[in-house]
This record gives structure tokens, sequence and C-alpha cells, in this order.
């Protein structure tokens, strides 16, 4: 069992026009909140995990921890997909939100199958 009480929140509509099968969830933690927004793209599954602090701006918090990362993962995400963070070369690298890690569906090596 998970220590994590994550609850689904409403997506904001240029998300849901942007991306429309998202979906969202938010977990209290004790120094503010985790904010999770998972669905499938044309590339592949993709979630993005956030920390922000909770009071009235929300602003960003602190990176998500490892734990929270991966109960994340296996909670949002389809159990037989392989999930990856990934570090585009440096002229591909966009960072738009300072606290938010990016996973993505990856295909593994055809000797991993």
């Amino acid at each position: 069992m998970s220590r994590y009480r994550w609850v689904r929140v409403k997506v904001p509509m240029p998300l849901i026009q942007q991306s429309p099968g998202i979906r969202a969830w938010q977990c209290e933690v004790h120094d503010g909140h985790l904010s999770v927004f998972a669905g499938q793209e044309p590339s592949g599954f993709h979630m993005s995990i956030s920390h922000r602090i909770s009071n009235n701006d929300h602003r960003p918090g602190r990176y998500p921890t490892w734990d929270e990362i991966v109960d994340a993962r296996y909670r949002f995400c389809p159990l037989n997909v392989t999930m990856a963070q990934l570090l585009p070369p440096q002229d591909q690298y966009a960072n738009l939100h300072d606290t938010t890690f990016h996973l993505w569906q990856i295909q593994p090596h055809e000797e991993d199958r």
C-alpha cells in the first residue's frame, strides 16, 4: 500500500485541448503538494510530476523525490511499458517549469524483449 494519497483533479482547459486524453492528480505532502499529468500522446505515454508550495500563489517548490516519481509512474502509467527521463542534446533542452520532471515511454531494445 502506498503512503501517497492521490486525488483526481480537473485538467486545465489549455492542456485538454493540447492532449485530450490527459488526466491529472494531486497529492498533499509535508511541504506542499505534488501534481501529476499523464496520458497517451502520439509519440507514446507521457507523465509529468511537479512539486509546489501549498499557499495562495502555488510557487514551485522542490524537485520531486525518487520515491514520489516511482510511486506516480507505477500508479498512473501503463505497467507494461518502459518509461524514462530523457536529456536531449543541449540545443534542444527546454525547461518551462523549474520543479517538473517528465517521463516518456520508450521502446526497449530488441534484445531486452
